[in-house]
């Protein structure tokens, strides 16, 4: 396993902190591949990232928000590409988690009208049966009166 780490950039300035040289290529192959490793260092970089454009889209509550992350974690491990870029991973990673929300989004729309259909079904089923009772009370009191009411209401 090679991750392609710890080799130090060149400093612009005194005053910059030294950041570390990640060969982005080794760690989107080694997550191809199943490495941890790799799988590590792209959680912990691109965590965030995820989790923003996740909570950006959805305007959700932390769980559910964490819960798309994970998804996209996982969608990340199966279908990782091997990019060249901190700034492709990061791209991809937007695209994924994007994918996964839109999914998410799409599920809680077509629930929602699934119960919506249900209520109004329920609702409009409630009413027929109303009016069916209504109808035998009628009826009811129809053959309580005399046949010639009876008929002259009947014709009505």
């Amino acid at each position: 396993m090679s991750l392609g780490l710890c080799i130090p950039e060149q400093r612009k300035s005194s005053e910059e902190a030294p950041r570390l040289y990640v060969d982005w290529l080794a760690i989107t192959t080694g997550i191809r591949n199943g490495e941890a490793a790799s799988l590590e260092i792209y959680y912990e970089e691109f965590f965030n990232v995820m989790f923003t454009e996740a909570r950006r889209l959805t305007a959700g509550d932390e769980a559910t928000c964490l819960d798309l992350v994970q998804d996209g974690m996982l969608k990340a491990m199966r279908s990782m590409k091997p990019l060249r870029t901190h700034s492709e991973v990061e791209a991809w990673s937007r695209v994924v988690v994007r994918s996964v929300t839109l999914d998410h989004l799409r599920r809680r729309t077509r629930e929602s009208r699934l119960q919506y259909d249900y209520a109004t079904t329920k609702q409009e089923g409630e009413q027929h049966v109303d009016n069916f009772a209504r109808l035998l009370w009628v009826e009811e009191q129809l053959q309580q009166e005399p046949s010639e009411l009876q008929s002259i209401i009947s014709l009505r």
